[in-house]
């Protein structure tokens, strides 16, 4: 893995004023208001540990993962769906459930007949229905289609 770019952390004001500004360089940092976080907050509406940010270089795309709202949802016992434009989205609901921010038993909802992203065709689902149950064999699965997709979608959903 190359080094990745620095990036910054601003706090800012109800006003919209940076009253501190913090460069970071670390794989990940934590924020909250717990004292163990790498940026600690004094606001009894943060979470002990309320952000976590990550770099992650994966498939030659560098970019930051961020861990907030599964956070606050696995701590209120919600269970997310998850919504699959592709394949790779799968594996991003991996990751939370291999993390601890998401139980096994997620709910994946397959998204079909969107432009430039999953067309409705039903071998696809096929495809993505197959790889759920490798990768999540715990999950369970809803299709939807998008516009004039929605009904073929829900036939081929309901045939499976």
């Amino acid at each position: 893995m190359t080094p990745h770019p620095p990036f910054w952390i601003e706090i800012i004001d109800k006003s919209g004023t940076v009253v501190s500004r913090q460069r970071n360089v670390a794989e990940a940092i934590t924020i909250g208001r717990g004292y163990e976080n790498d940026l600690v907050i004094d606001d009894a509406f943060v979470a002990p540990v309320h952000l976590r940010i990550a770099y992650e270089q994966e498939r030659g795309v560098d970019g930051l993962w961020l861990e907030d709202l599964a956070t606050q949802m696995r701590d209120c016992g919600v269970r997310p769906e998850i919504e699959i434009f592709d394949l790779s989205h799968i594996h991003g609901a991996r990751r939370l459930i291999d993390a601890g921010l998401i139980d096994e038993r997620a709910h994946v909802q397959f998204v079909m007949g969107v432009n430039n992203a999953m067309p409705a065709k039903e071998h696809l689902l096929d495809i993505l229905l197959g790889e759920t149950r490798r990768a999540l064999p715990r999950a369970t699965w809803s299709a939807a289609g998008i516009g004039a997709a929605q009904s073929p979608v829900m036939q081929w959903a309901l045939a499976r």
